[in-house]
């Protein structure tokens, strides 16, 4: 588990990531449908949370996603807080978060973290928060292009980069570097909670190739695989020779080491 910080600028809500790493496991990863909705029929609230809609572009339909407002954001109107993006698991959905949710609050009104937005992603069901090859799940430009706008322009936030972190579990934790290394200029910090990293060959087992992962997400092309995998865009934009350099974090028993 660890996360990264981009260039020098820290984003105060990583202080918070990092003390709830040894509690988001697999417990929270919920069964769902491999082929979710765009716009999530279960219109269930977990605590803390609102659910939302609003016609994305990018796919031409309703998309839905919770979010969480801190305590003070009704009362501090003129006060702007940063965002947490948090990337769902295999088989999750918007409302798998809602555990980390209930730490979040709890933290935030016993002082022990800065306040702040978060919102829980619909990455419709098991899709590694990629555009698929085809066209037909364009998660990923959901994301930059409609979500990330739609709540800067909707509620107070520090609409730039130093303002926003991602954060994902598992195949989030896949979704989380490669959102934050393809496009660095969105956000500050990438956090990644046991990410399911894999590699091609993993993606073409014969354990995989019965679930069709790689056909829906990456239309069986290895090319389009590598060239959108966190490692590969971790090398090319956040090389020695970019703006953007990397440290990473690791957390263990309390303790976190830099490397």
């Amino acid at each position: 588990m660890f996360f990264i910080r981009i260039q020098t600028v820290i984003f105060p809500v990583i202080l918070l990531t990092c003390l709830f790493t040894g509690i988001l496991d697999a417990t929270f990863a919920k069964k769902g449908d491999e082929e979710g909705a765009w716009l999530d029929p279960n219109r269930q609230e977990p605590a803390g949370t609102k659910y939302k809609a609003f016609k994305s572009f990018a796919i031409g339909e309703e998309y839905s996603y919770l979010i969480y407002l801190p305590p003070g954001y009704e009362t501090a109107k003129d006060k702007r807080y940063p965002v947490l993006y948090w990337l769902h698991g295999s088989d999750g959905s918007q409302r798998t978060g809602s555990e980390f949710i209930s730490f979040l609050d709890a933290a935030i009104k016993k002082k022990q973290a800065p306040e702040m937005i978060a919102v829980l992603v619909n990455g419709r069901g098991e899709q590694f928060w990629n555009d698929s090859f085809d066209g037909e799940r364009p998660v990923e430009s959901v994301i930059i292009k409609d979500l990330i706008p739609h709540i800067d322009q909707t509620y107070r936030t520090f609409a730039k980069r130093e303002g926003r972190a991602v954060e994902g579990f598992s195949m989030g934790g896949y979704g989380a570097p490669h959102l934050g290394f393809k496009y660095p200029e969105m956000f500050s910090v990438v956090s990644d909670l046991a990410g399911a990293l894999l590699n091609l060959e993993a993606v073409q087992s014969s354990v995989m190739q019965k679930k069709g992962l790689f056909e829906r997400i990456w239309g069986n092309q290895a090319d389009y695989f590598t060239a959108n995998h966190p490692f590969t865009l971790l090398e090319k934009k956040c090389g020695p020779d970019s703006w953007t350099n990397p440290s990473a974090h690791c957390g263990r028993e309390g303790q976190n080491n830099e490397i």
